[in-house]
């Protein structure tokens, strides 16, 4: 299993690391850590330095120190690492490389950048573009039985996001809630008095709601079930409303570690609910963010 996490030196990708290698399970474990120093500009180049390799040693210094230092908080988590100094914009440089892994891990900001609620625009990036698993790391809210909620639907993706959960993280500390959100808004429709009467609207809407709540309970049976068969034990809610907001009230409320979702490229209500609040989720969570694109075993 290969992790890339992305570090600017900053509380917050430490925060990310630590949480993540805390989650994390440790067989064929292999942690690369990067660090982006930008590329110089032209006018930085001043003839009065003795040559290229004294002047890369400068302007590298912070990102050398950066890796270091990330090096330094992993081995406190009895993580080894193998650190990656590249040159460029920290978003395309971890663009560039996650793909080659099985889960990046980024902050929720840079260095300078508000706290909470938000994102910065590296992580943000990073999760509108990438194809690759992302985990926004947040300070852990519990020291150990950490609280994981999944957010489910009905589309394959839920359940390539319970496998790949299980594939990463070590589950046996992880206190599991699987979480269906009902969202009705999408089959608002307006209907004239002309074409149907109350009645007819209120049997419309009930049969509607009772369809809704069949797939629900559905949906979380075969998630709780799924993860059943892989000897891993969840409780299971349904709520109705916005999904992201429900999930992110939920995930305050019940003081929870980690939410996980499964996002996919499809564009139907059906199968893309969870894919459409992925980047809700990861903004407004008040804790970390796991979204499963890519399936791992």
């Amino acid at each position: 299993m290969k992790v890339l996490m992305g570090t600017d030196g900053s509380v917050h990708a430490s925060s990310a690391m630590l949480a993540a290698s805390r989650f994390l399970r440790r067989i064929d474990l292999q942690v690369d850590v990067l660090c982006a120093s930008p590329e110089p500009a032209a006018q930085s180049v001043g003839t009065s330095l003795p040559g290229p390799t004294a002047f890369k040693e400068r302007f590298t210094r912070p990102a050398r120190r950066a890796l270091d230092d990330a090096r330094r908080i992993l081995s406190l988590a009895h993580v080894k690492t193998h650190g990656i100094l590249d040159i460029g914009s920290p978003a395309d440089c971890l663009l560039a490389s996650a793909p080659n892994y099985d889960l990046t891990v980024v902050g929720a900001y840079g260095k300078h950048e508000r706290k909470q609620p938000g994102l910065g625009p590296v992580s943000t990036r990073l999760i509108q573009i990438s194809t690759a698993n992302i985990m926004v790391g947040r300070e852990l809210i519990n020291q150990d039985n950490f609280r994981v909620l999944i957010a489910v639907d009905s589309s394959d993706a839920s359940l390539s996001a319970l496998n790949t959960l299980a594939a990463l993280f070590d589950c046996s500390s992880f206190d599991i809630t699987v979480m269906h959100v009902i969202e009705t808004s999408w089959t608002s429709f307006y209907v004239s008095d002309e074409e149907a009467d109350s009645e007819e609207l209120s049997e419309y809407g009930r049969q509607l709601e009772m369809e809704m709540r069949r797939l629900a309970d559905d949906t979380v049976k075969r998630a709780r079930q799924h993860l059943e068969g892989r000897g891993i034990a969840a409780s299971t809610i349904i709520e109705e409303g916005d999904p992201a907001l429900e999930l992110c009230s939920y995930a305050e409320e019940g003081g929870y570690d980690l939410i996980v979702c499964g996002a996919t490229g499809a564009s139907d209500v059906k199968h893309a609910l969870l894919g459409s609040v992925s980047l809700k989720l990861a903004w407004n969570a008040p804790c970390s963010v796991l979204i499963v694109r890519r399936f791992v075993e």
